[in-house]
């Protein structure tokens, strides 16, 4: 299941829910895309378009906005299967936490370190690990506020940088704050 959420600077974010819910942290099941350009969002889109609204958050047209407020009052078997937009800012940023993890270089998964290598549960042992972006933020609208996690793909569409680029800054903290009131 997949949200839509769509951010001022014309950037669609899709927030994927679990069967219990909104999940509103990081797991290996959780995955934020900007703009993606794959057969599984166009699906999702077609789906949502040809379904019948039952809650009158899901009587909006594409390119309406919902407001968060409604979104969290519907039920997980009202939002399984259908996109939203919502215009929000970013309002918090959690630096208290990991804003990166590293991934295998094959499959985006987190690795464990293992010595002088890093190993996949889906790839195995590896030689490298890449460093991607893991960055919990909250967005706010005028009617309430969602916790999501902004991935690599989106983390770089909107620092204009890779993850990499980034931890080699001196200050990374200040650069990751350019992100408030996105």
């Amino acid at each position: 299941m997949a949200r839509e959420i769509k951010l001022t600077h014309n950037l669609l974010i899709h927030v994927v829910f679990t069967e219990t819910g909104l999940q509103l942290r990081s797991t290996n099941a959780t995955y934020v895309f900007v703009n993606p350009h794959h057969l599984e969002a166009e699906l999702l889109k077609e789906m949502w378009q040809n379904q019948e609204p039952h809650h009158p958050a899901l009587q909006i047209m594409p390119d309406n906005y919902v407001p968060i407020a409604d979104l969290l009052q519907l039920q997980t078997t009202q939002i399984k299967g259908r996109t939203f937009n919502i215009k929000a800012e970013i309002t918090e940023i959690e630096t208290t936490k990991e804003w990166s993890y590293k991934a295998c270089p094959i499959c985006n998964q987190s690795v464990l370190q293992v010595n002088t290598q890093w190993f996949c549960t889906r790839d195995g042992m590896q030689e490298k690990a890449n460093t991607m972006y893991r960055i919990i933020v909250t967005l706010s609208d005028n009617t309430e506020r969602i916790n999501a996690v902004i991935f690599d793909h989106a983390g770089r569409q909107l620092l204009g940088m890779t993850c990499e680029e980034l931890a080699e800054k001196e200050d990374p903290i200040n650069t990751l704050y350019s992100l408030m009131s996105k």
